[in-house]
């Protein structure tokens, strides 16, 4: 019997616990990262828009490019998707993910890829086209004088 009341008061002890454990993230969901421009962190007041629910929230980077930002709860719970943006420079980047703890870190990275000069490359190919067109034509030509 008294091993039957132990088992019991063990399971109402371990039962009370779970709602303190879920309720670890009752009040807010936070998200926090860095954002990176081809490496390297940006400066302060890059503007990075958080978006998890539609709802929507704007803030600043500090001096190191490091955000942080609470969403209550009930308007970003767990599972949901986050989309992080940022744009420097001109370019812009963004990151996505789903909502699995309190504590969430998303970094974003803007990369600055050099694209090579496509006249350069399409001038080079209309000439072998070319060279190409008078090289059959000639032989034609040619061929049709024998």
């Amino acid at each position: 019997m008294k091993k039957l009341l132990s088992v019991i008061a063990v399971a109402m002890v371990v039962s009370l616990m779970f709602p303190v454990i879920a309720s670890a993230c009752s009040k807010s969901t936070n998200i926090s990262g860095t954002i990176y421009f081809n490496s390297s962190p940006v400066g302060r007041k890059v503007t990075v828009t958080i978006t998890c629910n539609n709802h929507v929230r704007k803030i600043k980077t500090d001096r190191h490019g490091y955000y942080s930002i609470s969403y209550p709860f009930n308007s970003c719970r767990t599972n949901s998707t986050i989309v992080v943006a940022a744009s420097y420079n001109g370019l812009s980047g963004s990151q996505s993910g789903i909502i699995k703890k309190c504590n969430n870190r998303i970094n974003v990275y803007i990369e600055y890829v050099t694209v090579p000069e496509l006249g350069l490359v399409t001038g080079i190919f209309a000439m072998c086209i070319s060279c190409g067109f008078i090289l059959l034509i000639r032989s034609r030509i040619l061929n049709s004088n024998i």
